[in-house]
């Protein structure tokens, strides 16, 4: 079950890896952020958009769309999974057992490297119906393929308690 809840939570990273970098460096109600702007915003939030929609329909295949086909992912329990297939195997048993499972992320820091490779960190927070909400801090590699952003390697552990306190405002 940890496993599961992880990978949805993982899928807040494309909430917000996607969007395009605006907020100046040192705003405290935002990310630091190093670069961005300019025709990247446009590619990232266009990934951005297509990744919520995505998963607040459920739609499994349109979420891994958001990863790279060699992508790898390792949750806060150590459990991995490799390649955009798995990836999106896991996440069509999870929003078939999660229907109404919502995610939220915060970013807390943001860079872009030689124009094509993006690390990202921040928490990530999963809301279901009836159930307190559960948060993890994530690592995420991103590469650019064409015009759009994929996520490359996601990495998460568990939140500190203030991220969960912040989690159930």
């Amino acid at each position: 079950a940890l496993f599961w809840t992880a990978l949805a939570i993982v899928a807040a990273a494309c909430l917000f890896l996607f969007r395009p970098a605006t907020q100046a460096q040192g705003d405290k109600k935002g990310p630091v952020i190093i670069g961005g702007g300019g025709p990247e915003a446009t590619s990232l939030e266009a990934s951005h958009k297509a990744y919520v929609e995505a998963f607040n329909k459920g739609d499994a295949r349109g979420v891994a769309a958001c990863w790279a086909a060699d992508a790898d992912y390792t949750g806060p329990d150590g459990a991995t999974l490799k390649g955009r297939e798995n990836i999106e195997k896991a996440y069509a048993d999870f929003f078939k057992a999660n229907p109404k499972a919502r995610i939220e992320a915060e970013v807390t820091a943001s860079r872009t490297l030689a124009g094509a490779t993006a690390i990202e960190e921040g928490v990530l927070r999963l809301r279901q119906p009836g159930a307190p909400p559960e948060a993890t801090r994530y690592h995420a590699v991103l590469v650019k393929e064409g015009d759009r952003w994929l996520l490359a390697s996601v990495k998460e552990q568990e939140a500190d308690p203030a991220d969960l306190v912040k989690a159930s405002e």
